[in-house]
């Protein structure tokens, strides 16, 4: 549990979303920031939003944390999508930028999943889904249109997974289940 007297605790008892990476760290997502556990040593790093320092977490609110086969940690957060630098400490931001179809859509992520190809796909709340090419940096955006029965039904989305034959399906808060076709680049629900 949090113990405010104790800087070695939890940072809070509201728990978002939790992983394991590759070298035995959890990565715990709270209301109060990002926390590291050493099961070995027992002990907590904290991760926080500091406005005087821009490599800081974006955000405290850090809904997912994923960690993706090349061992990177991602934390969604309510400020957008942070990736953290293990060798300075620090998280490379990533949010939406007003008319750039290349950015990442909405702040306030709720999901993040790797495909068997490599790409990351982020889920947001009122936002769409977002695939993310690793290689060129680049978002590409899929949002709800009500005049294209093609579209993602729903722009939040809560839940992403690939399937044992490569099918991608996203969960949305409302709109029921999506199933990606990459042939078409587009969605039946």
């Amino acid at each position: 549990n949090n113990d405010s007297r104790d800087p070695n605790s939890l940072g809070s008892n509201d728990i978002l979303s939790i992983t394991e990476d590759q070298d035995g760290y959890l990565w715990i997502g709270t209301t109060n920031g990002l926390d590291r556990f050493n099961r070995t040593t027992s002990t907590f790093t904290h991760f926080r939003r500091d406005t005087q320092t821009p490599g800081s977490l974006s955000s405290n609110y850090v809904y997912e944390v994923f960690v993706d086969s090349q061992n990177q940690v991602w934390a969604g957060t309510t400020s957008g999508l942070d990736l953290f630098n293990r060798k300075t400490g620090q998280f490379i931001h990533y949010t939406p930028q007003k008319d750039d179809p290349n950015s990442l859509s909405g702040a306030q992520i709720y999901s993040i999943y790797e495909d068997h190809t490599g790409n990351l796909w982020i889920g947001t709340f009122e936002s769409g889904v977002n695939r993310f090419d690793p290689e060129t940096g680049l978002f590409t955006q899929y949002r709800h249109n009500p005049q294209d029965k093609t579209s993602i039904n729903n722009d939040s989305i809560l839940g992403i997974y690939q399937d044992s034959k490569g099918r991608l399906w996203f969960g949305t808060d409302g709109g029921g289940l999506n199933l990606y076709h990459p042939e078409t680049d587009s969605f039946t629900y």
